[in-house]
């Protein structure tokens, strides 16, 4: 004999599992981006020296860098403001090559005031290369 799922029920035990699942990605997102400013540096390089680093031996750099906190100093390359992120790169160690960072929302402003060709420190998480080293959580670092 088959029972009958009452459909309730289990609308009952989605909208649980959604409000759950909400909770924990709002708490785990906020969490990292709150402890950046504030969070001890592992790391400090320059985005030429980093990419350097990961061009030269991926598996080394990866080791030594990815989930690391890191301060990063290079030149402005771009910035780019597409969906509502805000992503500021800096030059690499070879032409086509880029320190790609995430920023955090509560940046705009800075980035707003910085010009291409312009030295910056920015301090973020390593999340490893591709073809561009990749940072999130980034903050610009006053002097």
């Amino acid at each position: 004999m088959l029972k009958k799922i009452n459909i309730w029920r289990i609308l009952a035990f989605a909208l649980l599992f959604w409000i759950g699942y909400q909770f924990m990605a709002a708490f785990l997102t906020t969490g990292t981006r709150a402890d950046i400013a504030t969070s001890k540096t592992d790391i400090r390089i320059s985005s030429e020296k980093l990419v350097w680093s990961f061009l030269a031996d991926e598996n080394k750099a990866q080791a030594v860098f990815v989930e690391k906190t890191v301060e990063v100093e290079g030149t402005v390359k771009k910035i780019n403001t597409k969906n509502d992120r805000y992503t500021l790169f800096l030059q690499g160690s070879e032409e086509n090559t880029y320190v790609m960072c995430d920023m955090l929302p509560n940046q705009m402003k800075t980035l707003r005031e910085l010009q291409r060709g312009q030295t910056v420190r920015l301090k973020g998480i390593c999340k490893g290369f591709l073809m561009d080293a990749i940072f999130l959580n980034c903050i610009v670092l006053e002097d």
